[in-house]
């Protein structure tokens, strides 16, 4: 009971009545008072509130090919979602922070990233790109490749909330394939390509920047064949880059390439496309012998068993112990969530899967 109560009662008694109060009746009035209290507050605290239960919703997006020309395409639970029709668009990435989506790509208009099915320009222009997209913080990370008049070729990109970072000229083809952010500094892979007098293009050459400064990839500088930098993921001061060298998956660490394996000891005929961190576990997605691969710490598991399907992995991500990657079967839409394959919709076009993301929920 509340002791200004009891203190209260104490004084009021004394006021009406100088004479002593009998202990037993005394006693019997607080007792019931006492009982009273306690029976409301146990009445108001005791009714039991359920769990809501956790929801996991995956997130799947690419793009359908009909006659030559491109349309975005993004699949939430395996099930279509409009978010865009136009002509020669494009989804190529896919993050989740909390319930809230955020997707990276193009329309007819140029570069966008959509938050939550919000529609955000970055870029004007057929030729202007978002490949890839990374959220830190209240700071949207974009990466990608713009077209400037005046250059002779798309010039890698990155934007942070929207204002753009230039990490190329425009005199060589290159572009960001995808992003990472680690503390205040961002990481971007993709390609450079560096002048070649037999190839108009240049030599591609596997690249990744640290904010905006080149960093170093051993073995990446090839002549006859180029190389190619698709993912990146940081493990603490660690950055594990991956792609591609000729006609080999590569992977590197700090710039050091890593040994990797496939059923002939050496990773020929085989590229990587996407790197993922799962605790200790170093994930790589791609596709060996034209059919869809991964490699777990450097050993290569096929996704493919029986007769011959052109397929490969393209983007991955995780939940808990749970490992999802996305690509394609054949002209289908895929994705693997612990190596089990699972259809996505499709009207029977040419589709490729490019960027998954799953959100877990209340």
């Amino acid at each position: 009971m509340n002791s200004n109560i009891y203190i209260g009662m104490i004084l009021y008694h004394k006021l009406i009545n100088p004479m002593p109060v009998k202990k037993p009746i005394y006693t019997a009035i607080i007792l019931a008072m006492f009982i009273v209290s306690c029976k409301k507050k146990h009445g108001s605290s005791d009714v039991p509130v359920p769990d809501k239960p956790f929801v996991t919703d995956i997130y799947a997006v690419g793009f359908k090919i009909i006659e030559g020309a491109t349309y975005g395409i993004y699949w939430k639970n395996g099930q279509q979602e409009n978010i865009t029709s136009e002509f020669n668009s494009a989804i190529y990435s896919a993050v989740t922070v909390g319930t809230d989506v955020y997707l990276a790509g193009k329309t007819s208009v140029g570069a966008t990233y959509w938050k939550n099915g919000n529609l955000v320009y970055l870029a004007q222009g057929f030729r202007s790109s978002a490949y890839t997209i990374s959220v830190s913080g209240n700071d949207i990370y974009v990466g990608g490749a713009i077209y400037k008049p005046g250059d002779k070729y798309e010039r890698a990109v990155y934007w942070k909330n929207g204002v753009e970072y230039d990490l190329t000229d425009g005199s060589t083809e290159s572009y960001v394939s995808s992003i990472a952010v680690n503390g205040n500094d961002v990481y971007t892979v993709g390609q450079y390509n560096l002048p070649d007098n037999g190839n108009t293009a240049g030599t591609p050459v596997a690249t990744y920047w640290k904010n905006q400064t080149v960093m170093t990839l051993e073995g990446a500088l090839v002549p006859s064949y180029g190389s190619f930098a698709k993912g990146i993921a940081i493990n603490g001061s660690d950055v594990y880059v991956t792609g591609y060298i000729g006609f080999g998956a590569a992977l590197w660490k700090n710039g050091t390439l890593q040994p990797l394996d496939d059923s002939s000891g050496s990773p020929l005929d085989a590229y990587s496309f996407t790197v993922g961190i799962n605790g200790s576990d170093i994930y790589l997605g791609g596709e060996h012998g034209n059919e869809a691969s991964y490699w777990k710490n450097g050993t290569i598991k096929d996704l493919i068993s029986g007769p011959f399907v052109a397929s490969g992995v393209q983007c991955i991500c995780f939940q808990g112990s749970d490992v999802y990657m996305g690509g394609y079967l054949g002209n289908a839409p895929v994705y693997w969530k612990n190596d089990t394959a699972h259809s996505l919709q499709n009207n029977g076009e040419a589709y490729s899967v490019t960027g998954i993301a799953v959100s877990r929920h209340q």
